[in-house]
């Protein structure tokens, strides 16, 4: 099931020599859709962090690379699933090089709520939790 999706075109400044896009750079282009489908539902992560004096950093990232993408190559990356545990959130993605049809990477990156004082873990704020549980109900 795809949550959220968004498409762009790899640019120059992504690349490596060879015209690859950098494989940071899958990290930055689910990054994006992260921003995209928040703020399009209206759950904005510093407000959240502020009102309940949290920090919710990523904690973990990987990435299994299929097939490159190029310059110039039209991408889209979706959402696929959002696992919600105590005090962290997993986001699943892919991401597909519409210009060759083929899946470019599949990608995990995973956040934790940290109190801002003790910077131990606790758990999901219930409001956060309910928006996150709602947007992967609503969307697909």
């Amino acid at each position: 099931m795809v949550i959220y999706s968004i498409r762009d075109r790899v640019r120059w400044f992504e690349t490596d020599a060879a015209g690859v896009a950098h494989f940071t750079q899958f990290f930055v282009y689910c990054e994006n859709l992260e921003k995209e489908i928040l703020y399009s539902r209206d759950i904005n992560l510093w407000d959240i962090e502020d009102k309940y004096n949290v920090w919710i950093p990523r904690v973990h990232v990987e990435c299994d690379y299929k097939h490159p993408l190029y310059f110039h190559d039209e991408y889209k990356v979706d959402l696929v699933k959002i696992d919600l545990g105590k005090t962290s959130i997993k986001f699943h993605y892919q991401i597909w090089n519409l210009t060759k049809s083929k899946l470019s990477a599949e990608c995990l990156i995973v956040l934790v709520i940290v109190d801002k004082e003790t910077n131990k873990p606790v758990e999901i704020p219930s409001e956060l939790r309910e928006r996150l549980v709602n947007l992967s109900q609503k969307v697909g």
